[in-house]
């Protein structure tokens, strides 16, 4: 005989309170005669289906080492798929059945349990552990739930067992004794929340007023002040608040209005906790999966959480246990730089003996990575991923962090000092001291400090993980090249008396080993710099290329002087000169490179002085790819084509101390390099017997704005430019916000625009000219046709220029700004090719 369950309350709660995962209906269409006929149980991909057959092996021995696969058992999460589903299923009697027939099978064996059973983190039966009895509440809570709104007639025997199992969990999770105050409480407290909400409230007031402090209680001991997940686990921040966003989908806990506040702060700090590629940083037990809910183009600025230096932004909760740098958030991440620094212990809650280890991304992709999750088997590979040898820090001998008392953060405020990064951290006990300073030059190195103090000697180990698509170019003494598809890594500790162990998955050793999901490992190089000492400052390197090794060195020793670095050749077998010392303007006939320091300004340039030449055509740069050099003499080999001699510089803006890749010659916060560039250039003229009526300027793009910039001083001397910018402000928002930040570092991008316009954008005095403008245009690079040569034109009279269509077209008039439109939809903002310019150039006018 059927019984139908009556109740006040038959409106369906969203399956997203009773489920962490919820995936869409579609994601099952295909499975779900499977799931239900054969009654499969699948907790994780890379579990095998497992066919509920009665009576069930509840406690699953044979699964020993797989805790999560046993806790899942007990928390009826084979029913998980189906409450997905649920509600689009043809047989929801089915349904029903199957769970009952579970849950008598369970109740069974565990209904006469007390109320108040406690279990540890690895306890021998799951049945009534935290996380399973949240669990399998949840699921109580969601089938009475459906059961009610779809009106299922219920046996009697199946009504009562119901109503033993709701009251059974009630009482088990209302008792103190069994709270655990961290993610897996969430489980347990909404799961008694859900089942309460079926119950008549006043009756169970008492466990009502419990569940709603148990929940404030939770999430404020799960986020800090400023939203940062306190369970050392920037995966386990997502998980949790997924968790926290689901149960304010009602309207359970409206009376306290802390759970919401301290979720919109958690969501405010995603962004901060995950790389470029919105993967978290794989400190403690997290894995490399993108977090699609991460927004990177919500940019505003939060004094809470960040602190905008010139290079990118800091983060601002260093006192939570995180510290991180990172490009700007408009940056794209191919172009990125993203430093994670690990300094907490709250609780042993998905704690590794990980402090002060760190993480970096630079130029799309991870250079040094964390070892990661692996998952919950007690095995060796989990004691390996929890072990102080799977992370960047440093192994010492005898110390174990979680044998000692929670130190909350043991990280400092990082701070901006002369174009570097600097994060610090210090784990300080009578025994052991280890301070850890990290110096970082975005994109380019990070040096490694960590001084060691011990009571004793003892033997410790420096250990770095690069990223698994790393591998071992060479190695000589403590200095270690790798190398991938794209980039290379060197690795060079400079404490010569330290032994280096190199490792690749290696099984003996247990070393060398990387998880980026759940239960999965692969070989990956470990290095490791390795002593015995009581007293020791360990420093190490790790840079992208050589010459940026060098700059880490030249750093380390001290090479910040008011006098350059003097350079060497700079282009192949062509002989470089130096005039750092001495004024001397003269250049020497043939091919050379020139170094001039000009009012504490570096000036550099390729010179190609052909005999008994008249003329010169100098050359500004565009655009520099830094990957290669930041050396680079654009269109030099075009010299041997041009008459005349030839002069290419470089862009000063452009230095090793930043990331800039246009500089439009603004020069450094306190050189502007555009009048240094002028004088130089007339110096030039007048020692070395050239007329300024036979001076030639040219550039495109960023080359052209700087060569419209001189034009004024130069009347005499004509100026071609092709596609150039006129506006600074109007490119690339992205290129111009890392000028301001490098040139007018107390500014903000809108405030430099006010306050320094002359210097960011172009305008012109036609009238004195005696020699032309040819300024050459694309019609089909849209951009700088609109917002750089249209409101050139518009700041000048009609009379003052005049306006061609087509490279060959001969001029009419004398006016000294000749505007020449083309069209090329192929190259866009690219310039002329070499012939047309070259050609160009070479004619008389």
């Amino acid at each position: 005989m059927f019984f139908m369950i009556t109740h006040d309350i038959v409106s369906l709660i969203p399956v997203d309170c009773f489920l962490n995962r919820v995936f869409p209906v579609s994601f099952y269409e295909d499975k779900y005669n499977y799931i239900v006929d054969n009654r499969v149980f699948k907790p994780r991909n890379d579990c095998e289906d497992y066919l509920i057959l009665l009576p069930i092996d509840w406690e699953a021995i044979d699964k020993i080492e797989d805790r999560n696969w046993r806790m899942q058992l007990q928390g009826w999460a084979m029913f998980f798929p189906i409450m997905n589903f649920f509600d689009v299923y043809h047989d929801k009697e089915k349904l029903v059945e199957y769970f009952f027939d579970v849950a008598s099978d369970w109740y069974a064996k565990y209904g006469d349990d007390s109320d108040d059973i406690v279990t540890t983190r690895m306890p021998k039966s799951y049945a009534w552990y935290d996380m399973s009895a949240g669990f399998r509440a949840l699921v109580i809570a969601f089938f009475k739930n459906r059961i009610l709104v779809n009106q299922i007639g219920l046996t009697h025997p199946n009504e009562v067992l119901l109503e033993k199992l709701t009251i059974k969990h009630i009482r088990h999770l209302s008792n103190e004794k069994v709270f655990s105050l961290n993610n897996h409480g969430m489980f347990q407290i909404q799961g008694l929340m859900s089942l309460i909400q079926q119950e008549d409230i006043v009756e169970f007031e008492k466990e009502y007023n419990y569940a709603l402090n148990r929940m404030e209680e939770l999430i404020r001991s799960q986020y800090d002040s400023k939203g940062v997940h306190q369970e050392h686990s920037p995966h386990y921040h997502f998980y949790a608040l997924t968790t926290f966003e689901k149960i304010l989908k009602n309207e359970w806990y409206e009376k306290k209005p802390i759970i919401k506040e301290l979720v919109v702060k958690a969501s405010a700090v995603k962004k901060w906790i995950v790389d470029p590629l919105a993967r978290p940083a794989c400190i403690g037990d997290s894995i490399l999966t993108v977090q699609k809910s991460v927004d990177f183009s919500n940019t505003d600025f939060s004094e809470e959480l960040e602190k905008d230096i010139p290079k990118g932004v800091l983060s601002n909760f260093h006192e939570s246990g995180y510290q991180i740098f990172r490009s700007k958030w408009e940056t794209r991440p191919e172009e990125s730089s993203y430093v994670f620094f690990m300094g907490m212990y709250h609780s042993k809650s998905h704690k590794h003996r990980d402090c002060l280890t760190f993480e970096w991304f630079d130029n799309g992709k991870k250079i040094i990575c964390d070892s990661g999750k692996y998952g919950y088997k007690s095995n060796k590979y989990r004691n390996y991923f929890l072990s102080s040898r799977a992370h960047n820090s440093v192994e010492i001998e005898g110390f174990d962090i979680l044998k000692i008392q929670p130190y909350g953060s043991c990280l400092q405020e990082a701070e901006e000092k002369d174009g570097l990064v600097v994060m610090k951290g210090s784990l300080d006990y009578p025994a052991v001291y280890h301070k850890r300073e990290l110096i970082i030059n975005p994109s380019k190195w990070i040096i490694v400090k960590d001084e060691l103090k011990f009571q004793r000697v003892r033997e410790f180990t420096q250990w770095f993980h690069p990223d698994k698509t790393f591998h071992i170019k060479s190695s000589v003494a403590n200095r270690v090249v790798l190398s991938n598809e794209e980039d290379s890594l060197i690795v060079n500790c400079l404490n010569k008396n330290l032994s280096v162990t190199l490792h690749q998955g290696n099984e003996s050793s247990m070393q060398g080993f990387v998880s980026e999901k759940d239960f999965q490992y692969e070989s990956s190089v470990a290095i490791g710099y390795s002593g015995a000492v009581d007293e020791n400052i360990v420093v190490t390197i790790l840079a992208l290329t050589e010459e940026y090794e060098k700059s880490a060195i030249d750093y380390l020793v001290g090479s910040k002087k008011t006098e350059p670095k003097i350079l060497k050749n700079l282009l192949g077998k062509c002989v470089h000169v130096n005039r750092t010392k001495y004024q001397r303007y003269d250049l020497l006939e043939g091919k050379y490179t020139y170094q001039y320091f000009l009012d504490q300004l570096n000036l550099i340039f390729y010179a190609n002085i052909k005999q008994n030449s008249e003329k010169l055509t100098i050359m500004l740069p565009g655009a520099v790819n830094r990957k290669k050099t930041i050396y680079n003499f654009q269109r030099y080999s075009w010299s041997q084509d041009i008459d005349g001699s030839v002069i290419s510089f470089l862009d000063p803006t452009v230095a090793e101390n930043n990331d800039i890749t246009i500089g439009w010659f603004q020069g450094n916060e306190k050189k502007y390099a555009i009048p240094i560039l002028v004088k130089l250039i007339k110096d030039l003229l007048i020692v070395n017997n050239i007329k300024e009526s036979n001076l030639t300027i040219f550039g495109s793009s960023a080359g052209g704005f700087s060569s419209l910039k001189i034009a004024d001083e130069f009347p005499n001397s004509r100026v071609m430019v092709i596609n150039p910018q006129t506006r600074i402000f109007n490119y690339s928002y992205k290129e111009y916000q890392k000028i301001v930040n490098w040139v007018f570092p107390n500014l903000t991008p809108e405030k430099a625009k006010d306050i320094h316009k002359d210097r960011l954008k172009i305008e012109l005095n036609t009238e004195n000219r005696k020699s032309p403008i040819l300024y050459y245009q694309n019609v089909d690079d849209g951009h700088h046709l609109q917002h750089h040569l249209k409101p050139l034109l518009e700041s000048l009279n009609e009379q003052e220029y005049e306006i061609v269509d087509g490279i060959n077209k001969v001029f009419s008039t004398d006016k000294n700004l000749k505007v020449i439109y083309y069209s090329d939809p192929k190259s866009g903002h690219s310039p002329l090719t070499k012939e047309d310019t070259v050609s160009i150039l070479n004619r008389e006018y």
